[in-house]
């Protein structure tokens, strides 16, 4: 990369955060060359980097730039202003709105985008996806107010990059929960937006692949989480016979001397019926998805 930087500028952050690459696409789209050191060891819940803004840690002329990935973008289109393009609009009111709109993506999008996907029930998940289609509708008309193939007008711009920094996140959850947040169905404008952006070279050159990124975070997709059910049905039912059984009986042996305990012969068959149990519960639970996934299809 041309440009101003160099040794001076210097970003630590691991590859798969979304607020890393925002600043990654920042100093691109402005031509700023930088020194990247990629942070190796993630975390075990990576679900949490969507969340963690202040992530990015960004040393420009031995100073370290505190705050959140906007904070560093906007300090990217001041400190190297005569670098590139622009990121933020030259009038005023334009980028008060243009601030405005990436924050209402950190405080609404990204946060229901991560309830959606990794709430703790299924009911948290559904209000969730609710609130992300109510925030794509909120960005697909702020697009439609531009008139232009971006945020930014006829070139990339703030807005487009702090949107952008999620591409990768939302397609690689898309593809685990069967979605699409930008359906050209509901948000034709948005779903355009996304070829544009990744169409350009300075985007390609830093976006992560989707399918290495689905890898860090398998607890997305709903249906493996619901897999793991069977393991809870077995476990639970394990500790019914061994634990909960074996108390009741003792408790059952003291209020009742006359009581006979059952033959030896016979725990096997009680723990068959607790696994037996156990399987039914798992095996419900595969019709409830395939009948709701049909009805999904036949309604959709």
């Amino acid at each position: 990369m041309a440009g101003g930087g160099g040794d001076d500028l210097k970003l630590l952050g691991p590859w798969a955060s979304p607020h890393v690459l925002r600043v990654r696409l920042a100093l691109g789209l402005k031509g700023v060359s930088y020194d990247y050191v990629e942070e190796q060891d993630l975390n075990k819940d990576s679900s949490e980097l969507l969340l963690q803004s202040t992530r990015p840690v960004m040393v420009h002329g031995g100073e370290t730039v505190n705050g959140t990935s906007l904070n560093m973008v906007q300090y990217i289109d001041e400190a190297f202003a005569g670098v590139g393009p622009s990121l933020l609009p030259d009038d005023p009111f334009e980028r008060a709105a243009a601030r405005c709109l990436a924050d209402f993506i950190d405080d609404t999008l990204i946060k229901a985008m991560y309830t959606a996907s990794w709430g703790k029930t299924d009911g948290e998940r559904a209000e969730g996806k609710k609130k992300a289609a109510a925030a794509v509708e909120t960005l697909e008309a702020a697009l439609s107010e531009c008139s232009k193939p971006f945020f930014g007008g006829d070139t990339a711009g703030y807005v487009d990059v702090v949107l952008g920094g999620l591409l990768a996140w939302v397609r690689s959850t898309d593809a685990t929960r069967g979605v699409k947040t930008f359906d050209p169905a509901t948000a034709p404008l948005l779903a355009e937006w996304t070829k544009h952006f990744g169409a350009l070279t300075a985007v390609d050159e830093v976006m992560p692949e989707e399918a290495k990124l689905a890898k860090i975070f398998p607890m997305a997709s709903p249906a493996r989480r619901r897999s793991g059910r069977w393991f809870n049905h077995v476990v639970s039912a394990l500790l019914f016979v061994f634990v909960f059984l074996p108390l009741v009986r003792k408790w059952w042996c003291t209020i009742s001397p006359g009581w006979v305990e059952p033959a030896a012969e016979e725990i096997p068959r009680v723990i068959s019926l607790a696994l037996s149990m156990a399987f039914a519960g798992w095996f419900m639970e595969r019709c409830r998805i395939v009948f709701a996934t049909l009805m999904k299809i036949l309604t959709s």
